[in-house]
């Protein structure tokens, strides 16, 4: 190899280290501007996110407050308190007519809510028999007008206006309850609940579910985040605040994850009650499942609180 041809090597092998530099400069800052780009637009879909879940959320809580400080509410939840406790004597009930009606109310726990249970838990057999065990007369008297001796299927116990008996109970629970339960069907409610806050007791809900009746404080599901949201709401003293829950799964609804909001319900500057909304998780889902701007693997997912 001649002088001119090593010289001429040494030229283009000189000539290309910038140039393979500064090209390979140019890439790396091309690939970073792609990634901090792609991750802005993933940052802009999370907040996006969020902020329609912070927005459904303040609706809930306009709902339950509006629902609350409804006139018709405050004075059912009023009447509905005293006259859940005279549902037995108004029906002239004894001990042996309570017989009777666990044994109904034992049936639709053992066969119709194990039945559906079974369906939505891949087979598993419902240990109905301690919660059936811990509900007291009232229920037993309330379970069995409303739920086992209702005509209605499952799932479809809220079509009853009013059981066939002749208590001031049943007449109030007439007037009041198709309004609910549309209000219930026009914001998406998975059920909505009028709760004593002495007792605890359910004296209303809309599905007539098992923990129907039942006491917040000393029943079957007192111990579920149902229970919890009651008692906060209970012990809150600001007629304006509302309490949220996380979703958990729960017993009367076959195991789903249910959500509750709480509000109180004032007559005036006494605290009488407590309504409760049971939230379905399905319209979260649908902010989160949304796939646009995601790609083929993106994915969003909605964390709650740890510990």
């Amino acid at each position: 190899m001649n002088i001119t041809t090593k010289t001429l090597i040494t030229f283009i092998t000189v000539g290309m280290v910038p140039c393979l530099t500064l090209g390979w400069f140019s890439l790396d800052r091309y690939y970073n501007n792609i990634t901090k780009m792609k991750f802005s637009h993933l940052t802009t879909i999370r907040e996006v996110k969020k902020h329609r879940v912070h927005d459904y959320m303040n609706t809930l809580n306009n709902q339950i407050l509006t629902f609350s400080e409804n006139a018709m509410v405050v004075n059912s939840m009023k009447n509905l308190t005293e006259y859940f406790s005279t549902f037995r004597n108004e029906n002239s009930l004894n001990k042996e007519d309570i017989i009777k009606l666990k044994d109904s109310v034992y049936k639709y726990y053992k066969i119709e809510f194990s039945n559906e249970y079974k369906k939505q838990n891949k087979g598993k057999t419902p240990n109905v028999t301690p919660r059936f065990d811990a509900i007291d007369d009232d229920s037993i008297a309330l379970q069995y007008y409303y739920i086992s001796n209702n005509k209605n299927p499952l799932g479809k116990k809220d079509v009853m206006d009013k059981a066939s008996d002749l208590s001031r109970y049943s007449k109030l629970h007439g007037e009041i309850h198709p309004i609910v339960r549309n209000y219930l069907k026009r914001f998406g409610y998975y059920d909505i609940f009028l709760v004593d806050i002495k007792t605890g007791d359910i004296i209303y809900s809309v599905f007539k579910e098992l923990d129907f009746s039942t006491s917040l404080l000393d029943g079957p599901y007192s111990d579920t985040n149902f229970g919890q949201t009651f008692r906060k709401a209970r012990d809150n003293q600001n007629k304006d605040d509302v309490i949220i829950e996380d979703f958990k799964q729960y017993f009367p609804s076959y195991e789903a994850p249910a959500g509750f909001i709480a509000s109180p319900i004032f007559d005036g500057k006494d605290k009488i009650g407590i309504a409760l909304f049971q939230f379905p998780i399905h319209k979260l889902n649908a902010f989160t499942l949304q796939r646009e701007g995601l790609g083929k693997t993106g994915e969003t997912y909605l964390v709650g609180q740890i510990g």
